[in-house]
Formats: structure tokens, sequence, C-alpha cells
């Protein structure tokens, strides 16, 4: 059982982990850590949901439903709404714990792995990310931000073209990911960072970022050709991919890089 694979067994059920999730936690520090958090908030939440029914409320519902009167009816309300208040609480806390696991996957990435992976990488190959940016169909644009590092390494059993941008909104991380789809856009928000992975061409992207705001604009900024039609990469304009036949390529100026 590898990390991810335990984190999602965990937050599925956190009190009911099996013997494989155990012997793993045992071998892993980080994953310990986490199991306890999980089990901490889940806890929390519990407390949270246990919630007394006011004294007196049943009688209060039965009048109020028998006799139609606007003074019962907005007592019940009230009422209600002060239980209600307690639950919508522990259910913020839960939609929070049920974030996207592959999202999840790219924050532990950024805290736990990304410096070694730069280390440990081959010398950046450009015209790769080229190539896959236009074959995910998407797009980076100079105003994304400073590109401080490009490189490959292994993401989730795949190989991921891996970025690091500085944007107006802090440091970003992004993994295109040509050989991992995604069915459907997802989101989390851990250890003080949001990621977001999201369907792109046949393949994914990750994107890690250290606000919802900076998340949003790469989001816009990235999948934006997939709502103009068709794939759309700012360094493309000097392989000659971006203009029509008979016309003048465009020039554009490349993403800036800074190492």
């Amino acid at each position: 059982m590898n990390c991810l694979e335990f984190r999602r067994e965990l937050l599925a059920n956190p009190g009911a982990t099996g013997a494989e999730a155990q012997e793993h936690a045992l071998g892993c520090a980080a994953c310990a850590d986490f199991r306890a958090r999980t089990l901490a908030l889940d806890a929390e939440i519990a407390e949270l949901l246990d919630v007394p029914v006011p004294e007196g409320l049943e009688e209060r519902v039965l009048e109020a439903h028998r006799t139609g009167r606007r003074d019962s009816r907005r007592r019940f309300l009230a009422m209600a709404a002060s239980v209600a208040g307690v639950t919508v609480v522990g259910s913020g806390v839960f939609v929070a714990m049920r974030d996207d696991p592959a999202a999840l996957a790219g924050i532990d990435f950024v805290i736990e792995e990304e410096a070694n992976a730069i280390l440990t990488a081959k010398a950046p190959q450009p015209q790769d990310l080229v190539r896959v940016s236009l074959a995910l169909g998407l797009e980076l644009p100079p105003q994304l931000g400073d590109i401080r590092y490009i490189g490959t390494c292994p993401f989730r059993g795949s190989i991921a073209h891996h970025l690091i941008v500085t944007t107006p909104q802090g440091k970003a991380t992004l993994l295109l990911l040509p050989e991992l789809p995604a069915q459907r856009r997802g989101t989390a928000t851990s250890r003080g960072l949001r990621a977001l992975v999201k369907p792109a061409g046949r393949g994914s992207a990750t994107v890690v970022a250290e606000s919802t705001q900076g998340l949003e604009r790469i989001e816009g900024m990235v999948w934006r050709s997939r709502t103009r039609g068709g794939a759309r990469l700012t360094a493309s304009a000097r392989t000659g991919s971006d203009h029509g036949q008979g016309s003048e390529p465009r020039r554009r100026r490349p993403p800036r890089f800074r190492g």
C-alpha cells in the first residue's frame, strides 16, 4: 500500500482502517501524522454533531403543524435553525475532509517530495514542455509569472512535467500529466496550500498554490484555451504551430524563465 492508497482508505472510513493500512502507518511517519490529525478531526466532528434535542421541541413542532399559527411557526423555525447551525458547522468540516485524493497528492508532493525531485531531475528539455502543453490543450502565457524551474519527475505512478512559477499571489507548482487522465475537476486544501486537479486533453494537470485566488488565476490562464476551441501555447509561436496556413505567425513573448 502506498501513501495515496492509505489516505484514500483513511478518508473513506477513518475509524476502520485495515491491517495493511496499519502496517503502512507504522513505517511512514508522514502518513501516521496524517492519520492522527484525521482521527482528531473526526472526533471533533462527532462532538459538534452530538447536539441534544431541546426539551419540548416535539410538542412545539406538533402544535405548529396543527394550528398553523404564524408565531408558532416562527418559534419552531428559529429553534430548528439553532440546531441546524451546529450541523452546518460539522458538515462544513466534513466537506473539507472529503478533498479530492489526487489534489491532496499534489499538496503532499510539494511539501514532501518537490525539493528532492528538483535535486535529482535530469536536465530540462523546454521543447518537451511545449509538446506536452500542446497535446493537453493548455496554455502558458507570459502573464502567468516567472518560471523558476522546468523538469520531469515521477508522480502518482506516472511522469509529470514539473513547473515552478512565481506569480503575483506567490509560488505555484504545475504538474502536467499527459498519461494520467482525470474524470472531473477536483480540489483540496491541506497543510496551508490549495490544490486543483483537472482534465486536460487525454491526460490531466495538477496545480498547487498558496491561496485560492492564486489557484483560480492560474486555472483561468492555463485552461483558457479549452473554452476557445483549441490549444494555444505561448512558446509554440517558435514552432510555427500557432498560426493559420498562409498567414504570418503571431509573435508572442515566451514565459519568463529565471534560474
